[in-house]
């Protein structure tokens, strides 16, 4: 695989439906590094490898006269706005205030315009540890963990209740961004005849990594392990490579008159979760996580009539998008086994689970069915009752923090709300195939507490 240095990144996740539109005028992107100050000398050193750290998961706040955005860094300290639209940026971090202090200037200013600079980098930010201990990444690692409990009690009626939240600080390890309405301008290959007709070993990740981590997820809700069917995943590997290739992120389909269109990536295409980023090292732990984040897209991956899947991913430095990956979750689904018990939780009684943030956007979106909530929420918490002979209908909740209730939202395949009718049958469906309650936490979860879900 021809692996390069790393670029901006967008992350994009749908299911069952291609993003169209593209931007009308030139746009432009923002991008940095957020450093810990290891030396204390009172400067980081940006990328380089000396002493000073990268920050995971560091808030980057993104406005202008009418636009406000918040991403987060990544693993390495990166981060990126692709698709800025051309006008006065303020670019502000905005660390967990407990544990961090912004010793560089603070916000920084990118003005980003057709006549001018569409692209800007080096826009950096240095931090300082609020106390002694661990570096950033250390302690995000270790305190990613969160526990959940669940008691439940079946209810037959329709009610609903609420309660007040406090915001989490943002602990979350892995990098989240959300879509942005204008995403960058394809870019296909323009040689894709040469490079269709010439053979390539495409490097497919080792099954035992993905599939080991896919499992963890299976594990935690008390399912039976997946296992890998290799046509799907050669499948898979190739419909990933032609959306790289062609620079297409979202394709739930591929033109036979396309040089790399193959009957197998066609079946991939139609049958799987997707997942693209501009982040050229993303690898199946970021397709994975964002899959695991997202309910509609979760709900595939814990039904019980899923034995066999395929997955597949490519990287390479073309185009805008440098890596996409896919799940066939869909080309080999059976009925559940005989011996299936219900309910299924996930995350399970008392596990610990990584993923603390549903940030990133997902179709049908979840977030359209809870009045008044906004990206970054907490991440799905979801019953399972049966293999869709039955209506689940809920008549009380509640999402605790030890003896502080959280705001939650909840539906099913009778209340989930979408304003596009078609997303909203979509989702219901996908619901009702299962016949799933999800909860949705209205705020991101705060890594090492334990929460506490009653249905």
């Amino acid at each position: 695989m021809n692996r390069k240095r790393p670029a901006l990144w967008l992350l994009v996740l749908v299911l069952g439906v291609a993003i169209s539109g593209l931007a009308a005028t030139p746009r432009g992107s923002i991008r940095g590094f957020v450093y810990q100050d290891v030396d204390g000398d009172g400067a980081c050193e940006y990328g380089v490898g000396g002493v000073d750290l990268p920050v995971n998961g560091a808030t980057l706040i993104f406005s202008t006269d009418d636009t406000l955005l918040t991403l987060y860094s990544g693993s390495d300290g990166s981060y990126g706005l692709v698709a800025a639209g051309q006008g006065r940026w303020l670019v502000r971090a905005a660390p967990a205030a407990s544990r961090w202090s912004v010793i560089s200037t603070n916000p920084l200013l990118a003005e980003v315009s057709a006549t001018g600079q569409l692209l800007h980098t080096g826009v950096n930010f240095c931090l300082r540890a609020v106390s002694s201990g661990a570096s950033s990444f250390a302690v995000a690692v270790a305190e990613s963990s969160t526990s959940i409990t669940h008691s439940v009690s079946l209810l037959r009626d329709d009610a609903a209740s609420s309660g007040e939240t406090l915001p989490a600080e943002d602990t979350d390890p892995v990098v989240s961004e959300a879509l942005l309405s204008f995403p960058p301008v394809s870019e296909p290959v323009p040689d894709l005849e040469m490079i269709a007709a010439t053979p390539v070993g495409v490097e497919a990740p080792p099954v035992a990594e993905w599939l080991s981590y896919l499992n963890q997820f299976r594990t935690m809700a008390g399912m039976a392990a997946l296992a890998d069917n290799p046509a799907l995943t050669l499948g898979s590997q190739a419909h990933a490579r032609y959306m790289v290739i062609n620079d297409k992120p979202i394709a739930h389909s591929e033109s036979p008159s396309n040089p790399l269109f193959s009957e197998a990536g066609l079946q991939a295409a139609k049958n799987g979760n997707i997942f693209a980023t501009t982040q050229f090292q993303a690898d199946h732990e970021w397709a994975i996580n964002f899959w695991i984040s997202a309910p509609f897209h979760l709900i595939r991956i814990l039904d019980p009539g899923l034995a066999e899947v395929g997955y597949g991913d490519y990287n390479e430095a073309v185009g805008n998008f440098h890596m996409s990956a896919v799940l066939d979750v869909a080309s080999n689904v059976g009925a559940p086994p005989a011996n299936q018990t219900y309910p299924i939780y996930f995350p399970g009684d008392g596990s610990v689970t990584p993923i603390v943030r549903h940030s990133l956007y997902e179709w049908p979106d979840p977030v359209d069915s809870c009045s008044g909530y906004t990206r970054p929420t907490g991440p799905p918490i979801i019953l399972q009752l049966g293999d869709g002979t039955l209506t689940p209908s809920v008549s009380s909740y509640t999402f605790m923090a030890g003896d502080r209730r959280l705001a939650a939202c909840v539906f099913t395949e009778t209340s989930y709300t979408n304003p596009d009718p078609y997303a909203q049958s979509n989702g219901r469906y996908l619901l009702g195939a299962q016949d799933a309650i999800v909860m949705l936490p209205r705020s991101p979860l705060e890594a090492g507490q334990t929460y506490t879900v009653t249905i």
